[in-house]
C-alpha cells in the first residue's frame, strides 16, 4: 500500500470517526430534550399540587 493511499484510508476512517460521533451526540441531545421537558413538567404539576395546599 502506498503512503498516499495510507493517508487517504486514515483521513476516511477518521471522516467516517468524526460523522458517527456527532450523529450520536444529536440523538443523545434529543433524548436528553425530551427527558428535560419531562421532568419540567412533573415539577410544575409538584409546585401547583403545593399552592393548592398552601391555599388551603
Amino acid at each position: 500500500m502506498s503512503p498516499t493511499a495510507l493517508k487517504l484510508a486514515l483521513v476516511g476512517e477518521l471522516a467516517l470517526l468524526l460523522f458517527t460521533a456527532s450523529g450520536v451526540w444529536k440523538v443523545q441531545d434529543w433524548r436528553y430534550g425530551k427527558q428535560l421537558a419531562r421532568q419540567d413538567g412533573l415539577y410544575q404539576g409538584d409546585l401547583t399540587t403545593n399552592s393548592n395546599a398552601a391555599a388551603c
